[in-house]
């Protein structure tokens, strides 16, 4: 999250930049402007990619009741089935389930193992008492 903190600055003084082109104001200085945000842009953004990636299996691997919370994934899912991902939910820990969601078939396998089909553990595998305060 703080990558998106320190690309936004970048993506604000290219849009004044490509502003600034198109009024035909000071060209030749902010030509060299955004030239120099696109470049930051084109460098930084993949490695936010990486570095987020990274973080994720990394939490997925260390703590993964917290991330079976934070996704809202409930049963782990049967081997050689992939886990759907949450984009967005209503869990009800009550009922140990999603009152209603809108999920991506095998993303969040995909997403935590870099497989279609990998098994990715749900709340359901911890005592509620176990289970992170993320799900109220």
């Amino acid at each position: 999250m703080a990558g998106l903190y320190g690309n936004q600055p970048v993506f604000r003084s290219r849009g004044v930049s490509a502003w600034h082109i198109c009024s035909s104001r000071h060209e030749t200085l902010f030509r060299k402007c955004f030239k120099l945000a696109l470049t930051g842009l084109l460098v930084a953004t993949p490695l936010q990619v990486l570095v987020g990636d990274i973080a994720g299996l990394y939490l997925f691997d260390i703590q993964p009741a917290k991330t079976a919370a934070i996704e809202g994934h409930w049963e782990t899912n049967p081997p050689g089935q992939g886990a759907e991902w949450h984009v967005l939910a209503w869990p009800n820990k009550a009922s140990q389930a999603n009152d209603w969601a809108i999920s991506i078939p095998n993303a969040l396998s995909f997403i935590a193992t870099h497989k279609m089909d990998g098994q990715v553990k749900g709340l359901k595998d911890f005592p509620p008492e176990d289970q992170p305060p993320a799900i109220r």
